[in-house]
């Protein structure tokens, strides 16, 4: 029972090393697009607008 427990954890460990130089790419690569499906000009689209200028802020991409 300890020697495949062993293997697991072995795997585990490396897939864990892989996925983790793929967290330094650069996330997104184009413009977030934010759906708002409800007419311009209410109060959720004066909402989403808000939220996307938070967004634009702290991610550094144009929503």
């Amino acid at each position: 029972m300890t020697r495949p427990l062993q293997a697991l954890r072995a795997l585990l460990a490396i897939a864990a090393l892989c996925v983790g130089t793929s967290a330094f790419a650069q996330y997104p690569n184009r413009p977030i697009t934010l759906v708002v499906p409800w007419g311009a000009g209410g109060g959720t689209d004066a909402v989403a607008r808000f939220i996307a200028s938070l967004m634009e802020k702290d991610l550094g991409q144009p929503v």
